[in-house]
């Protein structure tokens, strides 16, 4: 009993370490879209107040600096939502992962393009962005690859009308 669950106990240690290796974090979002973002959350939809403060007094004309939460990126379910022209609801959800278990199909939201485009990279961990739309579906915006851990990246989303994309800057 002793040796199964140290044995459990290990297995948890490496899947945590895996996380935090493969992690990524915003420490800018530009919004370059019809958008009005409203609210930034994590963990099952618990809202971050200091950065939904900070989106919500954006300009669509300068970034918003995320000084105030270093944490906010790829890590417990981060999100942004935001509302259109129309009143209709988009989020936007952060993942990242080793590129190898996005390519071969173990991780979160490995839609088959997300497992075309881990193919494609160089780099051995991979950040994407998905926005999920008001009728549930979700649709793969933008990755990019990327060696450090807890990597800091500058975010611009970009669009209109529903149809998005997401540009990446890895700051060093």
């Amino acid at each position: 009993m002793k040796k199964y669950i140290q044995l459990l106990c290990c297995m948890f240690t490496l899947s945590h370490i895996s996380m935090l290796q493969s992690s990524w974090f915003i420490t800018s979002f530009d919004n370059k879209t019809d958008l009005r973002l409203v609210k930034a959350t994590r963990n099952y939809d618990v809202e971050i107040p200091s950065i939904s403060a900070l989106l919500a007094q954006s300009d669509h004309l300068h970034p918003v600096f995320l000084s105030a939460d270093g944490t906010f990126g790829s890590r417990a379910g981060c999100k942004i939502i935001g509302y259109d022209t129309k009143g209709l609801e988009r989020s936007f959800v952060f993942f990242g992962d080793p590129a190898y278990r996005v390519a071969n199909g173990r991780a979160a939201y490995t839609d088959l393009e997300s497992r075309n485009a881990a193919a494609t990279l160089l780099s051995s961990m991979m950040a994407r962005v998905f926005v999920i739309q008001p009728d549930g579906t979700t649709q793969l915006i933008g990755y990019t690859g990327y060696e450090d851990n807890n990597q800091p990246i500058a975010l611009t989303l970009q669009g209109t009308d529903g149809t998005y994309a997401v540009a990446f800057t890895l700051i060093k």
